[in-house]
């Protein structure tokens, strides 16, 4: 659905997009359904092979040298994973796993070069996806520079309604199984400040939470504008 909040002038972390190029040549690919926390693809490890989600999703993270994870996005059905360039040596600096049962294609690096060569439609979904995944990056850096972390969460909210969300008569009910830690990561924020940004809302009468959906009031926006 779409929101009216002047906010939402992004990309949601969580992209959606369709690849009608790609997903004509799934028959010749891989099938295999991976269970959740199964790693696809590791940073350090040249990986230039490309995953059609077919259901489930994928979450991207970037790890540091201490081995702690902070999630950056999250690719739902539909989507694809590529990371790498046909040919190329580089390797990848994120981390792929999945958040439940994931039922994924795999198409090889050289099916995917054979299909780049021939098919100008299979160049051009590959060109969305990365356009995309920097639109994506440019968004939160814009939050992180722009916005406070109040407008930021708001922000968020206002983007992921669009797919994972409804109205119902005066409230905006948001579907998301996605933890304070998960929401904080998104944000570069921390839990604790995205736990008291909450407990905020629910003290204002903007927010209350019921079986894992978020259900705000139509006071969301002016509390998003004026905080």
């Amino acid at each position: 659905m779409k929101s009216s909040c002047t906010l939402k002038d992004a990309v949601s972390p969580w992209m959606t997009a369709s690849y009608p190029g790609i997903k004509r040549y799934l028959k010749f690919g891989t099938e295999k359904v991976f269970p959740k926390g199964a790693i696809i693809i590791s940073p350090g490890v040249r990986c230039n092979d490309l995953f059609y989600i077919v259901s489930g999703n994928m979450k991207i993270s970037l790890v540091n040298y201490q081995g702690e994870e902070k999630l950056v996005s999250i690719i739902g059905t539909g989507g694809i994973i590529y990371e790498g360039f046909p040919t190329g040596d580089n390797s990848s600096s994120i981390f792929v796993t999945t958040m439940g049962n994931c039922h994924l294609v795999k198409l090889t690096e050289h099916q995917l070069t054979s299909l780049l060569e021939k098919d100008p439609l299979v160049a051009s979904d590959i060109i969305k996806y990365l356009h995309l995944k920097y639109k994506m990056l440019l968004s939160l850096y814009q939050g992180l520079l722009f916005y406070s972390p109040p407008q930021r969460l708001c922000r968020l909210f206002c983007l992921l309604s669009d797919t994972f969300g409804e109205k119902q008569e005066d409230k905006l009910m948001v579907y998301l199984r996605l933890t304070q830690t998960q929401l904080a990561e998104l944000l570069g924020l921390s839990r604790v400040t995205v736990a008291n940004i909450l407990k905020d809302m629910r003290q204002k009468n903007i927010l209350e939470t019921k079986n894992k959906t978020f259900i705000f009031s139509n006071k969301l926006c002016d509390y998003c504008q004026n905080i």
